[in-house]
């Protein structure tokens, strides 16, 4: 044993602490090529307990090659060296899986031909939160002497020799300079572990396995702390023990800290529960889910039923399915998991709102090793987002209605924020940006001085008065706001922010204007309606009186009133009555009925009086004041008989012109009807009918019409003048004329209607029998009038196109008569030829125009533009090579138009002939010509750069037959004439615009 390398206290450390962190420990003995692993790195291998490991594999299976050889090497250092190492690399499981590793190896010399190697592997792929403090320290922590709260030992058995490193004694709170031994070290066991201690030793003395144990020491000052304790036993060469070696950790503080974490997961729990969350990991190579309670709480899943991938999708509602899939596809390739929202169905149809957020873990080459995140059940804050939506859209409904904008303003900054409905107000469309200067150039021009003071009032006085402004739309519309709002200061008085609305009160403002004037008016109404209000008092007797009050009971304005000078003026024989019926008002406090009675004017006349009164109580119900009107009805009532009498007359009336008044009760559905009325519409003079037994008298082909403009004379509160049939008892059908007024009660709806109705079956006869006599004088006059321009045109034509060619053959017959000279007359004879060939052209166009307006739209046909000009090029093949003329189109607009074929080659081939006959000698031809679109019409254009028309000189005559406007031999002055009359009589018109010495473009509109 002397000439044994004993590893250092830091060496056997590191070896030891790795079982402690639950890392893998393996020794290799190089002389025999024993390897044995502990079951913590088998289950880091994923390998069985029997699993024997050999030199080849003792590192595991490599996944790459480098990473092979350069474990490799340092390991052949280890042992010819002795140099330990540490290093990082990626296997692949007995089971498939790739872990990432990290191992140390020391190497130890027993003697001098007996290398023993030690190694700790832990796994460094998926390190969990409950372990990450070990994993940690251990990554820090070398070396014993350098792991937190960690030392190692050695006990020589047979000399009973024992050492400890520095943080053992440290652990311990035993002095260095101590004797330290077995018996010292058993005497710092905590008494009621001390006997499953020694029982540990003497375990580990007869199997040379050392169990891992947690116990507790109790120090000198009373101290008690939780060691938890790992090691090994080195036996000889028959396998008898002669050392062991080991670590122990102060886990004191780990044990508080694992409850707290206990508490702590309690306590998340419950959070869990409140906030309706769960966590969750997926390992994505073994398709192993893991699932916190609450979260199986919340899919309504038994937790201890299997769990996989296809289980939680299977709850993802369908409609949401495809789309959950596919966003966990993105996010294994990205590695980003994007948070998302979702419907689940539980097991009893049940549907909640989930929302998700997560990380992924990948390896290097980018490979998904596992998923995590967490769940919230969101289906309660959904509801409620979908209630807070519901009131803020009530709240904007709640704007609307009473034209109210909200505003915010931060003066520092400059930010405006409106509610949509202040965009509304301001006819700005919502969400545009809104500063001061923007608000200031809709302030009206006379207010603009108001609100710039108001402003700064605000600003030096941070208080918000209540204030009126007017404002002027784009559109011109001027608009009334109130404004009011509240300041709000940082602590040390600077202003923050502004918030407040602004009404539209320009109805508001316009009633109030409306009920000034209704009041000045009152007084003149009063006087015209011969009224006057009035206020009395019975408990004092006090009365007030409007002017006109006195007026009508002839009365100074300043007399005082009082009850007896009221009642003197009544007439005696009305008196008693009138105070009968005050007493009984006062006595009932019920004031329903008018009171009507007469009174006596200082010069003897009687007038008659109409007196409506409300009561006005307190809460006790005692009469405090008795208000009311009084009218002067004394000229009504003289009406009133002589309506009595007129109406009488009106009956006779009706009867001689088949007229008869009515109203409709709209709300009961009551009509009334006058006696002729119901003579009219054939109905006993008994009935009463309503609407319904009206429309069975309409005629049904009438009735959905009748029932239409009822409806809309509801809707639009207009009644406008109509007409529809009956049928009578007899089978007679009638026709009734209807005219009418709506009556709107207080709220502005429809409560009646009123008006006459009128049999005029003998003037729709009549106006029928005209209407189709005007109508055949119509087509009559319309065809004479055609005909007549027809004619007009010819004879003009006739006259003014054949006078010369016949005058010219007159004059040559006479010439011809007249001269003995044989030369002469051969000579005068060809000058006859010739005026005849003009003649004849002429005739010739005269009758093809003729022929033009009588054929031109019995023929149409389907025809392509381009089709028509090819066959023009061809027949103007020999003028477009000699002058070199270039003709450019574009029909891709209008590419075909139904017309007359032999007109549509005529058009095209006398503007184009035209345009070559007409070019300038400066200039080869151009000619382009278009087609387009307007109005549903086709239209072509023909442009060219030849000589062009002076149209101030021949713009009204550029049509005529025989007209020509240059000294071109060839000219004639049909061709255009004819284009023309082919053009219009197809029902289209041309027209042109040109240049002298630019050209000429002619606009043809094809019907």
């Amino acid at each position: 044993m002397s000439k044994e390398k004993t590893l250092s206290p830091t060496d056997k450390d590191l070896a030891n602490t790795g079982c402690v962190a639950k890392i893998g420990m393996f020794q290799y003995d190089v002389n025999s090529n024993n390897i044995s692993w502990n079951y913590v790195l088998k289950e880091i291998h994923e390998a069985s307990n029997d699993y024997i490991p050999t030199t080849e594999n003792m590192y595991g299976q490599f996944k790459d090659v480098e990473s092979r050889n350069q474990l490799l090497v340092s390991h052949k250092k280890a042992i010819e060296n002795g140099a330990p190492f540490e290093l990082e690399y990626e296997i692949i499981t007995v089971k498939g899986n790739v872990r990432n590793l990290r191992t140390s190896v020391q190497p130890f010399q027993k003697d001098e031909n007996s290398i023993i190697l030690y190694g700790a592997t832990y796994d460094i792929t998926e390190p969990n939160s409950a372990k990450s403090d070990i994993v940690q320290k251990v990554q820090q922590l070398n070396y014993a002497e350098k792991i937190a709260k960690s030392g190692s030992w050695d006990w020589d058995i047979p000399t009973d020799t024992v050492k400890w490193s520095d943080n053992f004694y440290n652990i311990f709170e035993h002095e260095k300079d101590s004797p330290i031994s077995f018996n010292v070290y058993l005497d710092y066991v905590h008494k009621d572990d001390k006997e499953k201690t020694i029982s540990k030793f003497d375990h580990a003395l007869k199997t040379t396995e050392f169990p891992e144990s947690n116990y507790r020491i109790q120090l000198k000052n009373g101290t008690i702390k939780t060691l938890r304790s790992i090691g090994m036993v080195i036996t000889n060469d028959f396998g008898e023990p002669i050392k062991m070696i080991g670590t122990c950790q102060d886990i004191t503080d780990r044990e508080k800290k694992e409850k707290e974490l206990l508490e702590k997961n309690q306590q998340l729990n419950i959070a869990e529960k409140l906030a309706m969350i769960g966590y969750w990991q997926w390992d994505t190579p073994t398709n192993k889910v893991f699932w916190s309670d609450n979260l199986h709480a919340i899919y309504g899943h038994d937790k201890e039923k299997p769990l996989t991938f296809e289980t939680y999708i299977n709850f993802v509602h369908e409609d949401d399915r495809n789309r959950v899939i596919s966003n966990l596809e993105n996010a294994m390739q990205t590695g980003v998991f994007p948070e998302s929202t979702y419907k689940i169905q539980l097991n009893d149809g049940s549907i909640k709102t989930i929302k998700s957020i997560g990380k992924i873990i990948r390896n290097k080459k980018g490979e998904v090793l596992e998923m995590s995140g967490t769940c919230q059940d969101v289906s309660e804050i959904k509801k409620k987002e979908i209630q807070l939506l519901e009131k803020n859209q009530q709240y904007n409904n709640a704007e609307k209605i009473a034209n109210i904008g909200s505003w915010e303003w931060n003066p520092n900054t400059g930010e405006i924020n409106w509610s949509d409905n202040h965009y509304r107000i301001y006819g700005i469309e919502i969400g545009s940006p809104i500063d001061i200067e923007l608000i200031s150039s809709y302030v009206h021009p006379d207010d603009l001085g108001f609100t710039e003071d108001f402003k700064e009032r605000i600003l030096r006085d941070k208080n918000i008065a209540k204030a009126q402004y007017r404002i002027q739309l784009r559109s011109g519309e001027i608009k009334t706001l109130e404004v009011v709002g509240e300041v709000f200061t940082d602590k040390n008085g600077e202003i923050t922010s502004l918030k407040g609305i602004e009404q539209d009160i320009t109805y508001r403002v316009k009633t109030e204007q409306e009920i000034k004037d209704k009041n000045h008016l009152l007084s003149f109404t009063e006087k015209m309606a011969m009224m006057g209000s009035w206020q009395w008092n019975p408990n004092t007797s006090v009365s007030k009186w409007s002017d006109n009050l006195y007026k009508i009971y002839d009365l100074d304005p300043n007399s005082p009133i009082d009850i007896d000078l009221f009642l003197s003026r009544i007439h005696p024989d009305d008196s008693a009555e009138v105070v009968a019926q005050i007493e009984n008002i006062i006595a009932t406090k019920n004031s329903d009925s008018v009171l009507s009675y007469r009174i006596l004017m200082n010069n003897g006349d009687i007038r008659s009086i109409e007196l409506m009164a409300e009561i006005i109580m307190d809460d006790d119900e005692n009469i405090i004041e008795l208000v009311g009107t009084t009218q002067d009805v004394t000229y009504r009532i003289q009406r009133e008989q002589d309506l009595l009498e007129k109406n009488q007359l009106l009956n006779f009336a009706e009867q001689l012109s088949s007229i008869g008044h009515w109203k409709w009760d709209v709300v009961n559905d009551v009509m009334e009807k006058s006696v002729n009325l119901l003579k009219i519409l054939d109905f006993d003079p008994e009935t009463s009918p309503n609407f319904s037994t009206y429309l069975k008298r309409v005629h049904p082909e009438d009735r959905k019409k009748v029932i239409a403009i009822s409806q809309e004379i509801s809707r639009t509160k207009k009644f406008n003048k109509f007409q529809h049939r009956i049928i009578k008892n007899n089978g007679k059908v009638r026709t009734i004329e209807i005219i009418g007024a709506v009556l709107l009660n207080n709220d502005g709806d429809v409560v009646e209607l009123m008006g006459s109705s009128q049999d005029i079956t003998e003037q729709v006869e009549a106006q029928q029998k005209i209407l189709e006599t005007n109508k055949s004088l119509e087509a009559s006059a319309m065809v004479l009038t055609s005909k007549n321009k027809q004619l007009a045109e010819f004879n003009h034509i006739t006259s003014h196109n054949l006078r010369s060619p016949v005058s010219n053959l007159n004059a040559l017959l006479g010439m011809y008569k007249n001269t003995t000279s044989e030369t002469k007359k051969i000579e005068i004879f060809e000058k006859f030829e010739t005026v005849i060939d003009h003649l004849t052209e002429t005739l010739n166009a005269l009758i093809e125009t003729i022929t033009i307006k009588h054929n031109a739209v019995h023929k149409r046909e389907n025809l392509s533009f381009e089709h028509t000009l090819h066959k023009t090029k061809e027949i103007l093949a020999a003028e477009l090579i000699e002058t070199g003329a270039f003709i450019e189109h574009k029909f891709s607009e209008a590419k075909n138009v139904m017309y007359n074929p032999i007109y549509l080659e005529s058009i095209f081939l006398n503007l184009v002939s035209n345009a070559i006959k007409y070019r300038s000698p400066d200039r080869s031809p151009k000619i382009c010509i278009t087609s387009k679109l307007v109005n549903k019409k086709t239209v072509l254009e023909f442009k060219d750069n030849g000589i062009g028309i002076d149209m101030k000189s021949h713009g009204d005559k550029l049509f005529g037959l025989n007209k020509v406007f240059h000294k071109h031999p060839d000219a004639k002055g049909i061709g255009l004439f004819l284009t023309k009359a082919q053009i219009v009589a197809m029902g289209g018109s041309i027209s042109v615009k040109s240049e002298v010495n630019v050209g000429s473009t002619f606009i043809i509109t094809l019907n």
